[in-house]
């Protein structure tokens, strides 16, 4: 499973995952966590410097959401999901133009 555009407004703000830069994820470049599991997890932040997790689900009874997150939930998130989009090296802060 990858992670798809998505436009979901939350608390009256817009999240949109086609103009935000993907961080980090649990998908792979086969999706296989998705296999495993049901669920992906991404990681992005937005132009504007918000940060945010796509949850998605490949079971019916679920639905896929929106989770946005302080910088503190964001490093914290980063850290645990194991594929990095961005270089290990730098600070997350500093990863993204």
């Amino acid at each position: 499973m990858q992670a798809v555009d998505m436009d979901v407004v939350v608390d009256g703000r817009l999240y949109n995952t086609h103009c935000a830069v993907l961080l980090a994820d649990d998908a792979g470049s086969d999706g296989g966590m998705c296999e495993r599991v049901g669920r992906n997890t991404f990681l992005f932040r937005d132009p504007s410097g918000i940060y945010y997790a796509e949850h998605r689900s490949a079971w019916g009874i679920d639905s896929d959401y929106v989770e946005p997150l302080s910088i503190g939930l964001a490093l914290q998130l980063y850290e645990q999901l194991p594929i990095h989009e961005v270089d290990p090296d730098c600070p997350l802060a500093d990863r993204l133009p």
